[in-house]
């Protein structure tokens, strides 16, 4: 259930965006009865107007799209009044020979400027998600202050460390929480310990100490309730190894001590693990560099062993790039000149426990905002057509044209003013799905067939209908792409629309107006 809750929110989301995109096709065809098969060209310059804002002036995707609509306004408007105005009323044909050679013009142009190569429009947000409907998909408090936890764990682990730190800090409180509601919980106890460390290893001096004394004491908690459970021995590994490189003295001594005997524990529930191999070798080797004499070849010489061993285990994944396994017939200087290597950027993976049930619906961020704007745009669009008297003119026109003349209304001026807004809503479509879409300049053609596909489903000149068709079309994908599959998708779509047009051919709100 979560996961059909999961696709039919996605495909909604995505089908704002789609629906966007059929209602500027549906305006310039109601108005001007032209079949525009540049439309998806339209959206693709407009992903490069993004890409351009974003990247030269560093202007947010979304934010752009106030420069966006007016340039695509006047760029739409240019097109109508040099090109499109000239087979107004010519046989369909021609129109459609005209418009695909407009597409192709654009498509090429951007080929010679950007070349055909995918441009990436990546943000701070683009991979962020939010979980929603939590309490009706996991009613369980304590598994759904966990999976925040665990949410913002995962979140802080690719973010910079001033992203970090607050996100970790964030996951210690959930933890804390949660642990109120059911206390004794290892999983839990776990995964606090491990987001203490990583606000430890982002911090100094005795604040970092603070956070890895009681990241210990949670890990030693989690592992008095698990014995045998060996992600926790690495963690609890991972914490004093940390804490025996911050020390000085005795309190080194004791904590490299101590390290060493967790170490022990954890390789004995999991011998030749690479991690922990790793992480023995590390450990050796940062306590070698606080002795001297014989003390110091003895440690460098354990901790070689170690880090020979870990090469021999390291994961067949792995092996493609893996060095060949260190000789252990080389001197002390050999030695410790391949573990300075070699361990140079050693940073210990700590284990976090996944979630126990689903946390809840993931919706993703930059989709959720294109929604957002999305539905703005077609209650304001909506209202102008409805409520003011150019868009009245417009209806007008769009109804009869040559009775919207008589009236006095200035039908040239009309068809003007439908290419331009077709146009600012087909860029503001590529403006919103840029930060989730590649962008080349070939994206155009799979946009124009959707949008024939959503404006027909809906109903050719029903605004209300490109709408509905644009959520059907992404429900219709999403679900699709999970339960048949992803390169099915568009076959799901397809089907659905023919028998739409078997069925009920002008469309499902199909009256030819708007």
């Amino acid at each position: 259930m979560t996961i059909f809750l999961q696709s039919v929110i996605s495909g909604v989301l995505i089908g704002g965006v789609y629906a966007l995109i059929g209602i500027g096709l549906t305006i310039i065809f109601g108005v001007m009865r032209v079949i525009n098969f540049a439309h998806g060209d339209l959206l693709m310059v407009g992903m490069y107007l993004t890409y351009n804002l974003f990247t030269l002036t560093g202007i947010d995707p979304f934010v752009s799209i106030i420069i966006t609509i007016p340039l695509m306004f006047l760029f739409g408007a240019f097109l109508q009044k040099v090109f499109i105005n000239r087979m107004i009323g010519s046989l369909p044909q021609n129109q459609i020979l005209l418009t695909i050679g407009m597409g192709l013009i654009m498509s090429n142009t951007m080929m010679l400027i950007y070349t055909s190569d995918y441009k990436i429009l990546s943000t701070s947000y683009s991979s962020d998600s939010i979980q929603i409907l939590q309490s009706v998909v996991n009613p369980d408090k304590y598994e759904r202050l966990y999976n925040k936890g665990n949410h913002l764990v995962a979140k802080a682990l690719g973010a910079p460390a001033d992203d970090a730190i607050p996100l970790l800090a964030k996951a210690d409180t959930r933890y804390a929480e949660a642990l109120k509601v059911k206390p004794d919980q290892y999983r839990a106890l776990n995964n606090w310990g491990v987001a203490l460390t990583g606000q430890a290893r982002l911090k100094k001096g005795a604040e970092a100490d603070a956070l890895a004394a009681k990241a210990e004491e949670k890990l030693d908690a989690a592992a008095a309730l698990t014995p045998d459970d060996f992600d926790i021995a690495y963690n609890r590994s991972a914490v004093l190894a940390f804490r025996a490189s911050k020390a000085h003295g005795a309190d080194a001594d004791a904590l490299f001590k101590k390290t060493y005997a967790a170490l022990q524990a954890a390789n004995e529930l999991q011998a030749d693990d690479y991690d922990l191999l790793n992480l023995w070798s590390a450990t050796l080797f940062n306590e070698a560099a606080l002795k001297s004499g014989s003390e110091t070849e003895r440690l460098v010489a354990a901790a070689y062993e170690k880090y020979a061993a870990a090469q021999a285990a390291k994961p067949t994944a792995e092996d493609a790039t893996a060095e060949p396994v260190p000789d252990a017939k080389k001197s002390p200087a050999e030695m410790r000149d391949i573990l300075g290597k070699g361990l140079a950027s050693f940073t210990p993976k700590l284990k976090v426990k996944a979630d126990k049930r689903d946390a809840g619906i993931s919706v993703s961020t930059p989709l959720a905002i294109s929604f957002v704007i999305t539905a703005f745009i077609t209650l304001i669009l909506y209202w102008f057509l409805m409520k003011t008297d150019t868009g009245q003119a417009i209806r007008a026109t769009a109804q009869d044209r040559e009775a919207a003349q008589l009236m006095g209304i200035n039908v040239k001026w009309m068809s003007i003013l439908a290419f331009g807004m077709g146009s600012s809503l087909a860029g503001t479509a590529g403006a919103l799905v840029s930060p989730t879409y590649y962008i080349f300049p070939q994206i155009g053609s799979i946009f124009t067939l959707k949008a024939f596909v959503i404006t027909v489903l809906g109903g050719m000149g029903s605004i209300v209908g490109a709408t509905l068709g644009g959520i059907i079309i992404g429900i219709a994908e999403s679900v699709s792409a999970v339960y048949i599959s992803s390169g099915w998708k568009d076959v799901v779509v397809f089907v659905l629309f023919l028998l739409v047009l078997l069925f009920k051919p002008s469309g499902l709100l199909g009256k030819s107006r708007m």
